[in-house]
């Protein structure tokens, strides 16, 4: 019996010195793991500061490209419009002449077919 009392005290010292070694190398995993979620934390931070940063910049280009199209528009808008006046003109002057151009060509039939009538009159 002490021989068996003997061998389980040793098995439960050995038992106490595994437990022991865990719970250290669980302290080790877990000093670890915070050292990480830091690093981890601290990056993500960085992260979304870049983020934020570059929302930012993309903000401030569009707000330009918008500007800038804005003035190019404002400042095609005003020659194009002279051209489409200038282009109703035209279309107008040219009706008005193409209507002359008609009365000349009726009149000129007309003056053809007098002057066909005077030639045969005076045969």
């Amino acid at each position: 019996m002490p021989l068996a009392a003997e061998k389980t005290q040793d098995m439960i010292r050995e038992l106490q010195r595994d437990l022991a070694t865990m719970q250290q190398d669980i302290k080790n995993l877990n000093s670890k793991f915070d050292e990480r979620i830091a690093v981890i934390s601290t990056l993500l931070q960085q992260a979304l500061s870049e983020s934020g940063g570059a929302n930012k910049g993309v903000a401030i280009l569009d707000r330009q490209i918008k500007d800038s199209l804005k003035e190019m528009q404002n400042s095609v808008a005003g020659p194009v419009a002279g051209v489409g006046t200038k282009v109703d003109t035209m279309a107008q002057e040219y009706s008005t002449m193409n209507e002359t151009v008609k009365e000349v060509s009726v009149r000129a039939t007309k003056l053809d077919a007098k002057l066909n009538e005077i030639c045969r009159s005076s045969r």
